[in-house]
């Protein structure tokens, strides 16, 4: 299933960057957003990864640790360039962007709360990325 909803997610965010100029684009982009949010869920709720072993670290204590580290990428900063930040010791997108920025960040939201990209890599899987928004979409 991780496969075929990283290909759905593939073709949804293909589909969100050549939306044409219509007045109906920004729901549809809308519905669009969500619906990779979704197939990301799908992605990670149940990967098929190589086993544990084969992707931890020795922490010297006889312990084995996963290393996954986040690039928090800052849309709020008001400069040119969005800061970049690298997080490590966190145990999903949002814990990271909450770490760095300092705020409560939603996976769901309008663009115009749009605050951050999360770019994240999971063992034996390709690099993934979550919008962050200020607030929540309340489901009607």
């Amino acid at each position: 299933m991780p496969k075929e909803a990283r290909l759905v997610r593939d073709q949804l965010e293909q589909a969100l960057f050549t939306l044409p100029k219509d007045p109906q684009a920004p729901t549809i982009g809308l519905l669009i957003e969500e619906a990779i949010e979704v197939a990301l869920e799908i992605e990670f709720t149940n990967p098929v990864q190589p086993s544990a072993e084969a992707h931890a670290k020795d922490t010297g204590t006889g312990e084995l640790a996963m290393t996954l580290s986040y690039r928090v990428v800052d849309l709020a900063s008001g400069g040119p360039e969005p800061l970049e930040h690298e997080v490590d010791g966190v145990n999903s997108p949002e814990a990271a962007a909450e770490k760095v920025l300092g705020t409560k960040l939603f996976r769901s939201g309008r663009k115009a709360d749009l605050r951050a990209r999360v770019y994240f890599q999971r063992p034996g899987m390709p690099l993934s990325m979550v919008r962050l928004y200020a607030k929540a979409i309340k489901p009607d």
